[in-house]
């Protein structure tokens, strides 16, 4: 799969973005456990094959070294408070891991996953 762009922030990390695919799902679940610490395995698990194959949801998943360290989950909602438009890119779940935070990856991701990036022209909002 293409990436959606490589990045360089700062003077150690380098970045690949691009959408996850089912061979990332073990990586994606560690991250949403590493977010969601309290739910069920089985919460968190139940939904990530809807979601790889849905038209109206994606993940972007960061990687550095070839290792996973990052994701955002995002899906086309109806509508959003605040929002003029619709459909509304909206942000479920976002996670860098502890190593890289407080360095602008997480806001990078997020500027690549909105809007064109996860699901084309027309998103007015991403919320």
């Amino acid at each position: 799969m293409k990436p959606l762009g490589a990045f360089y922030f700062g003077e150690y990390v380098d970045l690949i973005i691009r959408r996850a695919t089912l061979e990332d799902k073990a990586e994606w679940f560690c991250m949403r456990r590493g977010l969601w610490p309290d739910a069920p395995d089985e919460y968190l698990d139940f939904d990530m094959d809807d979601i790889l194959s849905s038209e109206r949801d994606a993940v972007l998943m960061a990687f550095r070294d070839g290792q996973a360290v990052g994701m955002i989950e995002a899906r086309l909602r109806e509508y959003g408070e605040g929002c003029e438009t619709s459909p509304v890119g909206y942000i479920e779940g976002w996670y860098v891991n502890d190593a890289l935070r407080e360095q602008g990856i997480g806001a990078r991701r997020r500027r690549l996953g909105a809007r064109k990036r996860l699901h084309g022209d027309g998103i007015g909002y991403m919320a």
